[in-house]
């Protein structure tokens, strides 16, 4: 199944940079699988978001990118996984990172962006969650403030401030913490 028949319009724009293959999940609740080859750095992160943006406007809210072939992620690649991020969970979905290359692993660790995105080493484990074989009780939560890395403890959904760096934190219904108003 090509990329155009899983969501219309998508191989209309192209980047000479970045390569996106769809794949649909089997069994997955508006589950789609984006394998990434090449880089998303300012040039093909507008393409990326775009292509992505386009995915989720057709009802798919549960992503996992598989990164096993994406050597560099710039700031500006990272900004648009955070925006997509926040698109997919105001509408319930989620984002999974998979296969992560270790240059881009790298990258996340030195960002605290393992704490923000679902990591897997496969896709199956990714989109075990999203197929809902997992559920779990969100509150009480507790987490690990990503720049001072103090305990914390979250009892509903909000905004939290750190008391030891002053870092806000957000905790949505399902428990999962971004930074800001994420």
């Amino acid at each position: 199944m090509g990329n155009n028949e899983i969501v219309p319009g998508f191989d209309e724009y192209t980047c000479n940079s970045l390569v996106i293959e769809l794949q649909k999940v089997e069994g997955g609740d508006n589950c789609l699988a984006l394998k990434l080859k090449g880089q998303i750095d300012t040039y093909s992160s507008v393409y990326f978001q775009k292509n992505v943006k386009m995915a989720i406007d057709a009802g798919f809210i549960n992503l996992a990118f598989l990164l096993n072939s994406v050597d560099y992620v710039s700031s500006t690649g990272v900004g648009a996984l955070l925006q997509l991020q926040k698109a997919v969970r105001e509408k319930g979905g989620d984002i999974a990172m998979v296969d992560i290359h270790p240059k881009v692993r790298e990258i996340f660790k030195l960002m605290c962006l393992e704490k923000f995105f679902s990591c897997a080493d496969s896709l199956d484990e990714a989109v075990s969650p999203m197929k809902g074989k997992e559920k779990v009780l969100a509150f009480p939560k507790a987490i690990d403030c990503p720049i001072c890395e103090k305990r914390l403890r979250a009892l509903k959904a909000g905004r939290f401030r750190c008391p030891e760096c002053k870092t806000v934190l957000s905790v949505d219904e399902s428990g999962r913490v971004s930074m800001g108003d994420g």
